[in-house]
């Protein structure tokens, strides 16, 4: 019954982000900007900021599935995402909104139809890199739009602090969301038993990740031998190790450079 309301929530909300797409997109053409028919520019601008206030605050419901365990969602980070769009969507300024919404209405569509069909290939790998591109120009998008509605000096700094904060967690969080899909690929693929990865019989080296057990083809350390994957040798008579991914890796440089802003 649970997965039945699930779905038809995600559901609602593929149609429902695809909608708010579209109207973005008008709102942003020659016709959205002068009107169109009996519909004048003012009237379609009311409609859309309506549609986008519905669609970003049912949302809520991500909020309230995280938080009572039905999703594996991390309560935190979706409390600060959804929160953040709230906050924007109902006291922001009216720069960049349409921009903003066609952004956050792309991604959640995506978000929401890989949901409803985890298994299309085209949607998992949107779903798992669109961050790539979509969160920097969110986030740069987001803060102009803020900005404009606080007077107060300090309270925009501090807005500016969180976000150049937050901002690398939350794009580095979901790095490691795309990253965990490819480990997972890796070690389906390079598994002695690719319909059954923890089939003991039959290995050459015993991965431990995420407090589960494969056994798998030792060239398995050739392809997830990046700088951010840590291995761990835990039993050298069963060559047994354990794999973490500790996220984007930069050198100390940059580290240093982005701290001195």
């Amino acid at each position: 019954m649970m997965n039945q309301l699930i779905n038809f929530i995600n559901l609602i909300q593929v149609l429902a982000n695809a909608f708010l797409f579209g109207l973005s997109g008008f709102g942003l053409s020659g016709f959205g900007l002068s009107g169109f028919g009996t519909l004048s520019a003012n009237n379609f601008f009311i409609i859309f900021y309506n549609v986008l206030r519905i669609v970003e605050t049912m949302q809520v419901f991500d909020i309230i599935f995280s938080m009572t365990k039905v999703v594996k969602s991390n309560p935190l980070i979706t409390l600060i995402q959804i929160g953040a769009k709230l906050i924007i969507t109902y006291y922001g300024s009216d720069y960049y909104r349409n921009i903003l919404a066609m952004v956050w209405s792309f991604s959640d569509f995506i978000r929401y139809a890989y949901y409803l069909m985890p298994n299309i290939q085209i949607l998992k790998k949107i779903r798992f890199s669109q961050y790539k591109y979509l969160y920097p120009i969110g986030m740069c998008l987001e803060y102009l739009n803020i900005i404009p509605s606080i007077s107060n000096l300090y309270l925009k700094y501090i807005i500016l602090g969180a976000y150049l904060t937050i901002g690398p967690i939350m794009y580095n969080n979901t790095s490691k969301m795309e990253t965990h899909q490819y480990i997972m690929d890796s070690l389906t693929k390079k598994s002695i038993n690719p319909t059954n990865p923890t089939d003991p019989t039959n290995t050459d080296i015993i991965v431990l990740y995420k407090n589960t057990t494969y056994n798998i083809n030792k060239d398995i350390l050739n392809r997830l031998n990046g700088s951010r994957f840590k291995w761990k040798l835990l039993d050298e008579d069963s060559n047994k190790y354990e794999l973490k991914d500790y996220g984007i890796q930069i050198s100390w440089r940059k580290y240093f450079l982005y701290n001195s802003l």
